[in-house]
């Protein structure tokens, strides 16, 4: 298949034949992984025999994905995203059926670097790819909306399979269904995924880590986008720990957060497609300001509630400013230049990893003290933080004049 440039796969774009390419590898791959979360921890603790041990191989795997991270998103830049996304994709067929045979946590290690090697490939490469296929296009979250969307419905898919299987069989009949789809998702992403070319600018345009963060702090944008992603890291983080947490001492019913948290996945499958049309008429900062309102506001009140029904209401609230973060999406898209584009995405998939690592481990430290919904409220107020913080570059800077796309 001849190689594109990012204008002329743009160009391809608009009779949709790619969108909807990039909509089912990306829905797939999404599908995939889901298909592991009900049932991998529950696996890695009958495999390693006691829980310190796997908390260990969880937290090895994750410290695999952000070196890789910036490391292949860096290399990416330079040599075409097309071939990190296929090589992915190969290993995550084959990591599955090792995955299922393993006897012990050594080689537990070996899978979770194998899974960080696929799981990068399907993350930051395939964003930073679709980033670049959009980077012109005028209706930006539009398309990320109809992406997101699609991905959330297929994640909930995936974990509904991989419950099922796992009942229905055993805990090893989710691995080959993954080995399965990501076969697939092979085959559509090597008939059908124009590849992109690297071009001179791309060489010309690496840069040491060092430069990537003067960069990006050096942007009022990217400014604007850290001091949002910050808080919404570390409350993506605390969400499947503390919530169930917090659901259970109101309702004592482990059945209550799970509906609770799949009317959170049908209220943004319905909702990401719109949420993307509102960023394009409104503009993606001032949309990203009223979500952390709405975050901020429905966070507080679930913290200080003690009824379930509204709490629910309010969680389905709050779905509605986890939607409108796909205008992050856009910030980044038009702000970052393809050149390091890569390398940028490993580095925001680096930090969001450590946000949502550390974020756990001081909820836990804190709820040695304090309720758990006293600990939520704290979290839950940090929306606040960032959003004054956002407020003031955007009334300063962005507002004025907002810097040129680079």
């Amino acid at each position: 298949m001849e190689a594109w440039s990012a204008g002329a796969i743009l160009a391809y774009m608009t009779n949709t034949r790619l969108l909807i390419i990039l909509t089912a590898i990306s829905s797939l791959t999404v599908f995939a992984s889901s298909i592991l979360a009900p049932i991998e921890a529950r696996y890695v603790l009958n495999i390693v025999g006691n829980p310190a041990t796997a908390g260990v191989v969880f937290a090895v795997g994750s410290i695999f994905f952000a070196i890789l991270s910036y490391f292949l998103g860096t290399v990416s830049d330079r040599a075409g995203r097309r071939p990190f996304i296929l090589i992915g994709l190969s290993v995550a067929i084959l990591y599955p059926l090792w995955y299922a045979s393993i006897q012990g946590a050594f080689a537990a290690f070996g899978v979770k670097l194998a899974w960080a090697f696929s799981a990068v490939a399907a993350g930051p490469i395939l964003s930073a790819y679709i980033q670049d296929v959009i980077d012109t296009a005028s209706n930006k979250g539009a398309l990320f909306g109809y992406l997101y969307s699609a991905q959330s419905i297929a994640g909930s898919f995936g974990a509904l399979l991989g419950g099922w299987l796992a009942q229905a069989f055993d805990l090893s009949a989710p691995f080959y269904a993954l080995a399965a789809i990501s076969a697939l998702t092979f085959v559509i992403a090597y008939a059908f995924l124009p590849a992109d070319r690297p071009h001179a600018e791309k060489h010309a345009g690496t840069k040491s880590l060092v430069q990537v963060f003067a960069f990006i702090i050096s942007k009022p944008p990217l400014q604007f986008y850290l001091s949002l992603n910050t808080s919404f890291g570390i409350n993506w983080g605390i969400k499947s720990f503390l919530w169930p947490l917090v659901v259970y001492d109101i309702a004592k019913s482990d059945l209550a957060t799970g509906s609770i948290f799949a009317t959170m996945g049908i209220v943004a499958f319905f909702l990401l497609p719109f949420a993307g049309k509102i960023v394009d008429r409104f503009g993606a900062y001032r949309i990203s300001l009223v979500q952390f309102a709405i975050l901020g506001t429905t966070g507080v009140a679930m913290a200080l509630t003690h009824t379930l029904s509204l709490f629910w209401i309010l969680a389905a609230v709050y779905t509605i400013g986890e939607v409108l973060n796909l205008g992050q999406s856009v910030i980044m898209t038009e702000h970052v230049p393809s050149a390091i584009r890569g390398q940028v995405a490993g580095l925001d998939a680096v930090m969001d990893r450590a946000l949502n690592t550390v974020a756990p481990l001081f909820a836990g430290f804190l709820l040695t003290a304090l309720p758990a919904a006293t600990v939520l409220l704290l979290f839950m107020l940090l929306y606040w933080v960032s959003l004054i913080v956002a407020w003031r570059i955007y009334h300063t800077t962005l507002r004025v004049a907002v810097s040129p796309r680079v």
